[in-house]
């Protein structure tokens, strides 16, 4: 099974490009999801060039959505797709949802997830796990400006748990994933999602 490990608004931070460097080394993640909110406008060019060297190298590519702060023309600086702003993967007999969090959400998900799917978002820098009767919503945090009291954090997915750690690779909080879905539940496609 894939670890994943979820990130989301770095808002263009020099630390931040450094503490993701660091973590994706110490956590050796299968693929990253960035969950918005990459860059920031008018930064300085050279921690620009530090943070979209490290995503651009990445293998497989990350799988990205777009933040209420990120611009059309920052795709440029990406050799990834980072416009959209709902994707979804499959992942250990789920899908997992992504969005940035402020059009989707824990309180308005988009239609057709099921029992046992899991919806990632960012937006609020807060870190958050619920599981819902259709869904199952995680928020990682923010790598930079976190709020409510929260530390700066990510998430990492594995097997059947979600667990937050701040920046030092300390757990701080874990949550058991449900089970997924029944494969009679599954859709044709991942497209039959969106034109339900």
């Amino acid at each position: 099974m894939e670890k994943l490990l979820a990130v989301s608004d770095i808002h263009g931070s020099g630390d931040a490009a450094e503490d993701l460097a660091h973590i994706l080394a110490a956590e050796r993640p299968d693929r990253l999801l960035l969950l918005g909110d990459l860059l920031r406008p008018a930064m300085n060019p050279v921690v620009r060039e530090q943070l979209t060297t490290l995503l651009n190298q990445q293998s497989p590519p990350p799988v990205a959505v777009r933040g209420n702060c990120d611009q059309e023309d920052w795709q440029d600086y990406f050799n990834f797709s980072m416009l959209e702003s709902l994707r979804s993967l499959p992942w250990d007999g789920r899908l997992i949802f992504l969005c940035h969090g402020h059009t989707y959400g824990e309180s308005s998900p988009p239609h057709g997830l099921r029992p046992g799917d899991l919806l990632l978002c960012g937006h609020s820098h807060i870190p958050k796990g619920a599981v819902h009767p259709g869904f199952v919503y995680l928020n990682p945090g923010s790598l930079e400006q976190p709020r409510g009291g929260s530390p700066c954090s990510y998430l990492i997915l594995e097997k059947d748990l979600a667990v937050w750690k701040t920046l030092s690779g300390k757990e701080f909080s874990r949550l058991v994933l449900p089970p997924a879905p029944p494969a009679s539940a599954a859709p044709a496609s991942v497209a039959a999602y969106f034109h339900q």
